[in-house]
C-alpha cells in the first residue's frame, strides 16, 4: 500500500487573545522566532498522552521554511498542492492558519494543539472532531519544521496567513497512532534529549508497512520504496 499523507485542515480566527503584536516581529528569519516555534512544538511532543517511546525532537529546516514562505505569499488561505511539499530528503505535511489580526506563533500553535482534547490514542478523533493539526504536530518522525507568515492585504482589511511544513510528512494511513506509546525514549535510549529522540533516519519510506518487506531489501524495487526501513538500523524510521 502506498503511503498517503492526510492533509491537515485550516483554522480561521479573529477572536484569539487580544494582544498587540507587530507583524514584523513574527518573521521566521529571526532565530528567536524559530526557537519559539520549535520549543512550543517540542513541548507538545514531550507531553503526549500516553507518552511516546519514539518521538523525535524537532529542529528547524531552512528548506521547509522556504516552501512555507513561497506558499504563504500566495495568500490562498488554503493548502498547497501536495507535489509542492518536498524538500531534498523528505515529503512534508502542512498546517495552515489565518487570522484578521497578527497572533504570536505560540498562540497559533496552541490553538491548533488544543485539538489534543479531542484525540484518543488508538481511536483517533472523538466523535467527529478535527484532530489532524494536532496529530501532525506530534507525528513521531516529523522532526523538521519550517514556517512563515504573510500579511495579505485586501480593500478594507488584512488577513495574516500562517503556514508550517512538517517533514517527513505525518498523518499517514491513520490518525489513531501518531507515535508508539511507551516510556519516553524507549526506542532511542542512547539518543535521548529530555524525553525526545535525536536519531532520525535520513531517508523516508514511500510505502506503508515496509517493515514486513525488510527481508526483501536486496530487491531494487523494495529498496527504492522502503529506503528508510532498508537503510536505517539504529535510527527512528
Amino acid at each position: 500500500m502506498k503511503l498517503i499523507a492526510f492533509l491537515s485542515l485550516f483554522m480561521f480566527s479573529s477572536v484569539l487573545a487580544n494582544l498587540t503584536i507587530s507583524f514584523s516581529s513574527l518573521s521566521t528569519k529571526y532565530a528567536s522566532v524559530q526557537n519559539e516555534i520549535i520549543d512550543t512544538h517540542n513541548l507538545y511532543r514531550r507531553n503526549t498522552d500516553p507518552s511516546a517511546r519514539n518521538m523525535l525532537k524537532m529542529e528547524w529546516s531552512k528548506e521547509a521554511q522556504s516552501i512555507a514562505e513561497l506558499w504563504a505569499k500566495e495568500c490562498t488561505m488554503s493548502h498547497s498542492p501536495p507535489e509542492n511539499r518536498f524538500i531534498s530528503s523528505y515529503s512534508c505535511g502542512e498546517n495552515i492558519f489565518y487570522s484578521t489580526a497578527p497572533k504570536s506563533w505560540k498562540t497559533v500553535i496552541d490553538f491548533l494543539g488544543d485539538e489534543k482534547e479531542y484525540f484518543e490514542y488508538g481511536i483517533g478523533a472523538k466523535s467527529d472532531k478535527i484532530i489532524g493539526h494536532y496529530t501532525q504536530m506530534v507525528w513521531y518522525k516529523s522532526f523538521l519544521i519550517g514556517c512563515a507568515v504573510t500579511q495579505c492585504n485586501y480593500t478594507n482589511y488584512s488577513v495574516f496567513f500562517y503556514v508550517c511544513e512538517y517533514c517527513p510528512a505525518g498523518n499517514i494511513n491513520s490518525l489513531a497512532y501518531p507515535y508508539k506509546a511507551g516510556p519516553p525514549c524507549d526506542d532511542c535510549k542512547d539518543f535521548c534529549s529530555d524525553g525526545l529522540c535525536t536519531n532520525p533516519c535520513p531517508y523516508e519510506d514511500f510505502y506503508y508497512g515496509c517493515a514486513q518487506y525488510k527481508i526483501f531489501c536486496q530487491d531494487p524495487y523494495i529498496f527504492n520504496y522502503c529506503t528508510a526501513t532498508c537503510s536505517c538500523e539504529s535510527e527512528i524510521v
